[in-house]
């Protein structure tokens, strides 16, 4: 008997819905294997992007997405100490809002057009004070318009400034350390050589044009030399252990005679060994500026007493002055504050540079005191051992 609506037997009926659930059975097995294989490459993808995100917040450097339009999507933690805001507050931000780089909409706009993939840019960060960091910039590109975007990568470059302003400096003094002697000794070797060339046979005056030659090629040289950069040496200053005690003894040695002259007793019981890594040369000339400009800050007959002391984690070098000239020591601050380029005077390294000298090898100033003048440089990578030291 057949049915007159499907026009079909009951057993054909039965026959055709036992196929069909064949076919789901089939289909649902199928699902389910592409179900469990979506399922893995989803948790595997997860995992990886932990794993990365993990790698990303290691790293020292500061990294943020964002897409086409500078809105922030991702971050690392190095980012986020940067900005000093908490995350809600930084994702979907626009870059531009947190990162004061000068005219970076149109940098990036422009960016856009070109075929180059990478732009750097460097920029300061005043609540850090001298942070300096240099953002490179790169594109992802996708098909999907709205997918494309930018990461920037940043990295604090400060150290690396400050040294090339010391180099830039230290160079500066030694150029023109070299050009004022070798002037004056030119000079007089071209005024001899007029009065006596006339009396010198042929083998004389070939020495003397030879000197006056050789000064006049060196001279081209040290010019030439003081148009190249300094920093194209990727030599860094040799480091080794400085004791400070020998330091100080040697400094006040060294300005014994300013401080008779100036009748300024100074005033330094060694304490126990204390080591710091240091470029000895440059360290110690430093110092011996600093001590030598605190004994002109001082009035005659004072004493300018200091100091190892050690506080807690950190070594200090206390400097204190019983009376000092009020004006000298308002110039005294006024230096050791300046952000200026360091000018050379016929002395030597100036305060300024001095003070940068020591800071690059580790030390911290602070003045204390309003009436007296009281100068504390601290050192907190110290040790009372060479070994010690060297191991550290």
């Amino acid at each position: 008997m057949k049915d007159t609506k499907f026009n079909l037997s009951r057993q054909e009926l039965f026959e055709r819905l036992i196929l069909s659930q064949k076919q789901i059975l089939v289909y649902s097995k199928d699902f389910a294997q592409i179900y469990r294989k979506e399922r893995e490459r989803r948790i595997h993808l997860e995992e990886t992007h932990n794993k990365l995100k993990a790698i990303v917040n290691s790293i020292s450097d500061a990294m943020v997405a964002t897409d086409n339009n500078l809105v922030i999507t991702e971050f690392n933690k190095a980012f986020e100490n940067i900005i000093e805001k908490k995350p809600e507050n930084i994702q979907g931000s626009s870059i531009v809002r947190l990162l004061p780089i000068q005219d970076l909409t149109p940098k990036i706009n422009q960016f856009k057009t070109e075929d180059s993939t990478v732009l750097t840019l460097e920029f300061s960060i005043n609540s850090l004070g001298e942070s300096v960091y240099l953002a490179t910039v790169t594109k992802t590109v996708s098909q999907q318009t709205e997918r494309s975007g930018f990461v920037f990568v940043l990295r604090d470059i400060t150290e690396n400034k400050r040294l090339e302003k010391l180099r830039t400096s230290l160079f500066t003094f030694a150029s023109n350390e070299i050009k004022t002697p070798l002037n004056g000794l030119i000079g007089v070797l071209n005024y001899l050589y007029s009065d006596l060339k006339t009396k010198l046979n042929e083998d004389e005056s070939a020495h003397f044009r030879f000197l006056i030659e050789s000064g006049e090629n060196l001279e081209k040289i040290m010019e030439d030399l003081m148009r190249l950069s300094p920093l194209a040496s990727q030599n860094d200053s040799e480091v080794s252990p400085v004791e400070l005690n020998e330091t100080i003894k040697s400094a006040i040695a060294n300005i014994d005679s300013e401080s008779y002259r100036l009748k300024v007793q100074i005033q330094f019981e060694k304490s126990d060994n204390v080591y710091i890594l240091a470029d000895k040369i440059l360290f110690n000339k430093a110092v011996e500026n600093i001590i030598k400009n605190l004994v002109f800050c001082s009035h005659q007959n004072s004493v300018l007493k200091i100091n190892l002391v050690q506080n807690q984690s950190e070594m200090e070098i206390q400097c204190k002055n019983s009376t000092v000239n009020e004006e000298k020591a308002r110039n005294f601050k006024k230096e050791l504050k300046t952000q200026n380029d360091h000018e050379i005077n016929k002395q030597g390294i100036n305060l300024a540079l001095a003070k940068d000298i020591v800071e690059w090898n580790g030390g911290k100033f602070q003045i204390r005191g309003k009436k007296s003048l009281v100068l504390v440089i601290k050192f907190s990578n110290w040790n009372s051992e060479f070994k010690a030291l060297m191991k550290d």
